[in-house]
């Protein structure tokens, strides 16, 4: 048996990933979680300006929740790039294996870009697999095939994706609730290294991030829609959907009811925790999504008058 000092190994393990970010001003907010043991030292080693927020661990999570995923969540953070003039800005959640980024303009950067970004840098030296959340946008699977990589598709959940992504050996997995996982970390997924593996790529490509997420397409989709429902009828609207939309969209049945259009798709799927049916919609331009969404209705009445008006 070998005793072994965890942080201190792991910050040398970490040392080894990281590049220059000299040159760049970072915003990091800690959130008051565990990313405040690790995130000093490896941000001070990269050579980035540091701006920190929240930068002391506790565990009642004082200054904001601990979910970088809820965008009302990074408004200290947006305010804070705007007020330092930095050019990024990144968000931890508890245990900091997830991130959350805002622009130099201090926006929050939608997780589906993000995603899309991390998967064409990953992709730069070699073809590879990429595996990503069933409830990301088209740009995603789009990015990834136009950078030479396979996207593979798997059902939302830290597990799924991981078992997924290390199954396949891909390059890189991302899920939207913030995991980002590289096949250059022996444990997967590392919010604190992820953001400074963001941080180099903005380096390297010497743009602002909000120049690249324009370079990404902007296509209408609704955020997770969750509608509470009674014992048993989550299962009764998803087989009424099966039903209603065989023959009239492509069905994917990883988690729930995903129907793909030639413009759009619009997907199901029920709560493991909570007694909710959620939903997300996109559509390649608003009259899209709002067929699409129509469709759903029509095949399921018991949507009918449930869902957004978009």
């Amino acid at each position: 048996r070998k005793s072994v000092e965890i942080l201190p190994a792991y910050i040398e393990f970490a040392k080894g990933q990281i590049k220059s970010c000299k040159g760049l001003k970072v915003v990091v907010d800690y959130g008051n979680g565990m990313g405040a043991l690790t995130g000093p030292v490896l941000w001070q080693y990269s050579g980035a300006e540091i701006i920190p927020l929240f930068d002391k661990v506790d565990g009642h999570f004082p200054n904001r929740s601990p979910n970088p995923a809820v965008p009302r969540n990074l408004t200290a953070l947006c305010q804070a790039v705007q007020e330092h003039q930095a050019d990024l800005g990144a968000a931890y959640d508890g245990d900091a294996d997830r991130v959350a980024f805002v622009d130099e303009q201090g926006r929050v950067a939608g997780m589906d870009k993000i995603i899309a970004l991390f998967a064409r840098e990953q992709l730069q030296n070699a073809p590879a697999a990429v595996v990503y959340d069933q409830k990301c946008s088209s740009l995603v699977s789009q990015t990834i095939r136009q950078a030479g990589g396979e996207p593979i598709m798997e059902k939302s959940g830290h597990t799924f994706i991981k078992t997924t992504f290390l199954q396949k050996k891909a390059v890189y997995a991302g899920e939207l609730s913030g995991h980002h996982f590289f096949s250059s970390l022996p444990q997967g997924d590392d919010g604190v290294l992820a953001s400074l593996y963001f941080a180099q790529m903005l380096k390297r490509l010497g743009k602002p991030l909000s120049a690249l997420l324009k370079e990404l397409p902007d296509y209408p989709v609704t955020p997770d829609i969750r509608l509470p429902v009674a014992p048993g009828e989550a299962a009764q609207i998803l087989a009424t959907l099966k039903a209603g939309l065989a023959g009239k969209a492509r069905l994917i049945f990883l988690d729930g009811v995903r129907a793909e259009f030639s413009d759009g798709w619009g997907l199901a799927r029920q709560s493991v925790t909570e007694p909710l049916l959620t939903l997300r919609f996109e559509g390649k331009d608003p009259n899209a999504l709002r067929r699409i969404i129509a469709s759903f209705e029509t095949a399921a009445p018991k949507l009918a008058g449930r869902l957004p008006q978009v």
